[in-house]
């Protein structure tokens, strides 16, 4: 953790506990800081609950009861209106994130009050509620953020280093033939003229050679190295077609290649 993200840190729990001691009644939003970077298609896990004589008495009340986590919650809203109760607030925007597909978490021990939703929707729904944003956490906002950028940073580098070394997850090695189908390609500007016709039995014939004399031959690359540089006329399904006819255990990964 950097100086900046120990600052984020420092300012969000002291934030949490300012509001704690403000003791502020209505609907309470809050996390824990590990889950709030645990992103799934821009939803993170956030609890929704009320509170009638203070929104972080019962946050904290409930900490030590709730998950055993080895970290503080951190809390980041409390609404309040000045008509609707508590448990009226709380019920209507649950039953509101639940219409709009932000899912309750699963299991046993989390309860009803946690949803897969995010901190802009619920700000969003509680605006159209006409109701007053009493408490934000910005600290803990820009941490999160700053966490979810740094993990995603890393995931784009790590992913690169491996598909440079051809061990990223389905990606194979290239062979010898499939790289002289890629040079070759590379040379004609990625085109080529019409080719030479083969019938079934003739291309039958040749891939038949091919297995022979390359027992280990991959059908992307067989298929490239034919069109390329043998300047056979084929189309993809009519070459992979005649492959499985040929040989067993054909790659799935030959039903996202392209018409030659």
């Amino acid at each position: 953790m950097t100086s900046d993200d120990e600052s984020l840190s420092d300012e969000a729990t002291q934030a949490t506990v300012e509001a704690e001691a403000a003791n502020l009644p209505g609907v309470y939003v809050y996390s824990f800081p590990a889950i709030l970077t645990d992103e799934r298609d821009g939803l993170v896990r956030l609890k929704v609950g009320k509170a009638g004589g203070g929104a972080t008495d019962r946050v904290f009340g409930q900490q030590s009861v709730v998950t055993g986590w080895p970290e503080p919650p951190v809390l980041l809203r409390v609404y309040s209106h000045e008509t609707l109760t508590a448990i009226e607030m709380e019920q209507r925007l649950h039953d509101v994130l639940a219409a709009v597909g932000h899912s309750r978490v699963g299991g046993r021990r989390v309860g009803r009050e946690w949803f897969w939703t995010s901190l802009d929707a619920i700000d969003a729904l509680a605006r159209l509620a006409g109701w007053t944003l009493r408490f934000q956490n910005r600290p803990a906002e820009e941490q999160a953020e700053g966490d979810v950028e740094a993990r995603s940073r890393s995931a784009r580098q790590a992913w690169e280093t491996m598909r440079a070394r051809g061990t990223a997850p389905g990606q194979r090695e290239i062979s010898e033939r499939g790289r002289a189908a890629s040079a070759k390609r590379r040379e004609l500007g990625g085109r080529r003229g019409p080719g030479r016709e083969l019938t079934d039995d003739q291309l039958r014939a040749y891939i038949e050679e091919v297995r022979r004399d390359h027992p280990d031959a991959h059908v992307i690359d067989e298929q490239e190295y034919a069109y390329w540089v043998e300047g056979i006329a084929l189309g993809g399904k009519r070459f992979r077609r005649l492959w499985q006819e040929n040989t067993t255990g054909v790659s799935d990964e030959t039903d996202r290649v392209e018409e030659g």
